[in-house]
């Protein structure tokens, strides 16, 4: 297991303010934006352990997102959203290395980044 790791969630605020307390007493220190640009220089800058996009109403954003992610990291990449399989099969085209639904509990979302993050 991981003992200390740094997390990047970059999403809207609701979304975004659920995960980061999903984190919360882990060894996982978070970071959050609500802005692409903010979280592409905060991956150069901090080198996160692993990053959690939550995709907002547009998959186009979220797969722009993920393209800009990829050109400065490989990082293992995990998209939270509702569920759809359109969403799902153009999130991992798109590079991520998982894609969880937006309905899951805090334990088995941690699991998740957990096992993303052991595989690289």
């Amino acid at each position: 297991m991981v003992t200390s790791a740094n997390a990047l969630v970059i999403g809207n605020y609701k979304g975004r303010s659920g995960i980061v307390q999903a984190f919360q007493g882990t060894e996982f220190r978070v970071s959050e934006t609500v802005d692409c640009l903010a979280g592409l220089k905060r991956i150069v800058e901090e080198g996160p352990s692993v990053i959690v996009v939550y995709q907002g109403r547009s998959l186009a954003q979220t797969h722009q997102v993920l393209r800009a992610i990829r050109c400065v990291t490989s990082a293992p990449v995990l998209v939270v959203g509702r569920g759809s399989e359109q969403a799902l099969a153009r999130s991992l085209r798109y590079n991520a290395d998982a894609y969880v639904t937006r309905t899951l509990d805090p334990a088995t979302f941690l699991a998740y980044v957990r096992a993303v993050m052991s595989k690289n």
